[in-house]
């Protein structure tokens, strides 16, 4: 799978925010409206 992945470049979409684990809340409203554009990071 990871060979198959690695010959076809296929990579994550992941959105350029970052949230911090105490924003949850801010978070979930950021995603809720569709601001994202792949998947939200929170650091932990």
């Amino acid at each position: 799978m990871n060979r198959a992945i690695d010959l076809a470049k296929i990579y994550p979409v992941v959105d350029s925010k970052v949230f911090s684990f105490d924003d949850n809340k801010d978070t979930y409203q950021y995603q809720w409206k569709k601001h994202n554009l792949g998947k939200v990071v929170i650091n932990i």
